[in-house]
């Protein structure tokens, strides 16, 4: 049902990619700084270097570069339907694992944490109820947090060609669906935040106390 979505991802990576260029470009990133800080708001959250990480929509490999200046020391496993992105990512860090994955729809392993950096930025037609199931999706596959970044809806002006995602409705997704333990930063960069869910039942399907023995 999403794989016109994914056709059309494609092919915008295929004209990033065949157009040369310097490795942030090649994965549709405007700039490397800014690409870097938006990697260390998702690396704040992560809280060990021992962990196990899945990146989805890993591209070249570009976060696994970033983990490796911070000094990390745990295990990292890079997911990407496009795979020229995936070749180069393979051919650059030899001894990681880069898959080729299709993740709403195919097997991939627990990891003790799951980020996703820029997936959802560019428009290529996808709706808030696609955007939602793969939250979830991430969700689901992390053993202990899921962490993910996107562009906010508080905006001046909005571009045809990227996509925007209203903070409040992913707070209140996440908080009534997924856990209540969500932490939102908005405004370390213009118009961009970070959202960072930690694995624990929701709320409502926590079993109701009986108020009389609450109060002893």
């Amino acid at each position: 049902m999403h794989q016109p979505l994914l056709d059309r991802s494609n092919v915008l990576f295929d004209k990033s990619f065949t157009g040369g260029g310097p490795r942030h470009s090649r994965v549709q990133w405007d700039d490397a700084n800014r690409q870097y800080l938006r990697f260390a708001e998702i690396y704040r959250s992560i809280p060990s270097h021992q962990c196990s990480i899945l990146d989805i929509g890993c591209g070249n490999g570009e976060f696994l570069l970033f983990l490796n200046y911070m000094g990390f020391t745990g295990s990292y496993t890079g997911v990407d339907i496009h795979e020229p992105l995936l070749q180069e990512a393979r051919a650059t860090y030899p001894g990681y694992e880069f898959l080729h994955r299709d993740m709403l729809t195919q097997h991939i392993e627990q990891h003790d944490i799951v980020i996703m950096s820029g997936v959802f930025n560019l428009n290529i037609g996808q709706d808030m109820d696609f955007v939602k199931s793969f939250i979830s999706k991430m969700y689901d596959l992390c053993k202990f947090k899921t962490i993910f970044n996107a562009i906010s809806t508080h905006v001046n002006l909005q571009e045809e060609t990227m996509y925007y995602i209203d903070p409040a409705e992913i707070m209140n997704f996440a908080i009534q669906t997924l856990s209540p333990k969500v932490e939102l930063r908005h405004g370390y960069l213009p118009f961009n935040f970070t959202v960072a869910i930690e694995k624990s039942p929701v709320w409502c399907s926590l079993p109701r106390t009986n108020q009389a023995d609450s109060q002893g």
